[in-house]
């Protein structure tokens, strides 16, 4: 395997070459960041909550922050790609009016999270992402930032201008995941969800396997957490934040969240900006 990684405070970029990618090694997973992920080669298939995207060389992938995806690769095949991900401070002195985030942001749970070559004008935005990774970078930082900012301008104009509107239709996963987003604060007991779209809980945890790649309840805590997270940034004490999760007590709660992100509530709660 090939890698190149570069983290910085703000951002965060990858390069990886599977010369034979191991399927099992791809779970599903969301970010506390937006990401930008090039297909650079190989044979494979994202899914984002719950919606299939069958993946052309150079296609990209737009993903909200915590918006789960999974990719689902040919083991036989090589599998290249690239992720560029970023927080929202990244963006906020340069775009306050956060032009460049409306393809994270405006496209929807699981729709039109994809950008073919062809919807773009020119070519520029490849060689954008060719000299983020070029070997002779002096100032490795300096020179991601320099391709970065130009790259986002590429995909949101190619995101505006696309060609045809790349809706990805009304299927029985995607408003399973719609549903369970828009309720998280709620009691989300797979025979409730289950009965509201007339399908069997075998059915739905069936579902939940192949879309997201994990069960029900595992896909439901990770949700919670990434939606608590963000508002203890925001600013919510952590003894209202457990409850407006859909957590039953603030224990359950804090133990998940501090295996998951490895930091306390109380500790990200200090990070909320006033």
């Amino acid at each position: 395997m090939k890698i190149s990684s570069y983290t910085y405070d703000d951002f965060y970029v990858h390069y990886s070459l599977d010369q034979k990618p191991n399927p099992s090694s791809f779970n599903m997973h969301a970010h506390e960041q937006y990401e930008l992920f090039c297909f650079l080669g190989g044979s494979a298939t994202f899914w984002v909550e719950g919606t299939p995207y069958p993946l052309e060389r150079d296609d990209i992938m737009l993903f909200n922050i915590a918006e789960s995806h999974r990719i689902s690769v040919d083991p036989d095949v090589p599998y290249e790609r690239i992720a560029l991900l970023f927080t929202p401070d990244f963006l906020e002195k340069i775009d306050p009016t956060g032009q460049l985030l409306r393809p994270f942001t405006t496209h929807g749970l699981g729709k039109n999270n994809i950008l073919h070559s062809s919807d773009f004008s020119s070519r520029y935005w490849k060689s954008c992402l060719t000299n983020i990774f070029a070997d002779n970078a002096h100032d490795r930082r300096l020179r991601i930032l320099t391709n970065l900012l130009p790259l986002l301008n590429e995909v949101n104009d190619a995101y505006a201008h696309r060609s045809e509107k790349q809706e990805t239709g009304d299927n029985l996963s995607q408003r399973i995941f719609e549903y369970i987003n828009s309720n998280l604060s709620s009691d989300l007991s797979a025979d409730m969800v289950a009965a509201e779209f007339f399908i069997s809980r075998s059915f739905l945890f069936a579902l939940f396997q192949k879309t997201a790649g994990t069960t029900f309840w595992s896909y439901i805590t990770i949700k919670r957490l990434l939606k608590a997270k963000q508002l203890l940034i925001a600013g919510i004490k952590p003894t209202r934040v457990y409850a407006m999760c859909g957590f039953k007590d603030y224990s359950t709660f804090y133990r998940s969240y501090r295996k998951h992100f490895g930091t306390s509530p109380k500790q990200d709660s200090t990070k909320a900006v006033f």
